[in-house]
């Protein structure tokens, strides 16, 4: 699943994403904000075909 959503990040359909607020307090995470910029990193490697 990251190696999809890194292609749709990079191809540009994906812009944007969402979370539940109690997960950030879980956490103890600052809420996103418009303009906040994230780095998706594929930490396992697929072991399926893509």
């Amino acid at each position: 699943m990251t190696a999809e959503l890194i292609g749709l990040v990079l191809d540009g359909t994906k812009t944007a994403t969402a979370c539940a607020e109690w997960d950030y307090d879980a956490d103890s995470e600052a809420v996103p904000r418009v303009g906040d910029l994230a780095i998706v990193l594929e930490r396992f490697r697929v072991l399926y075909p893509r």
